[in-house]
């Protein structure tokens, strides 16, 4: 979303005359790591991660969604896991 806002601001600013350097940070994933670390320390398993990793860390990320919807705080611990 901010990178959409982002771009409408730059082309309204190029529209009106303005010289613009438009950045974009693509793959900030800070939260859905977060989500990731906090599904596999609730439910991850080094056997599955070593036989298929893509696999296991999809149904991790998955199970751990399914598990913020019922707990609203496990998307403030996965955007500040440190705090």
């Amino acid at each position: 979303m901010k990178a959409l806002l982002g771009n409408v601001l730059k082309m309204i600013h190029l529209a009106l005359g303005a010289e613009v350097v438009g950045i974009n940070y693509l793959g900030d994933w800070g939260k859905q790591y977060g989500l990731l670390a906090l599904g596999f320390e609730k439910y991850g398993s080094e056997e599955e991660i070593k036989r298929d990793a893509f696999q296991h860390l999809f149904d991790l990320y998955v199970r751990i969604n399914e598990d913020a919807e019922k707990d609203t705080t496990i998307d403030e611990k996965a955007r500040y896991p440190i705090a």
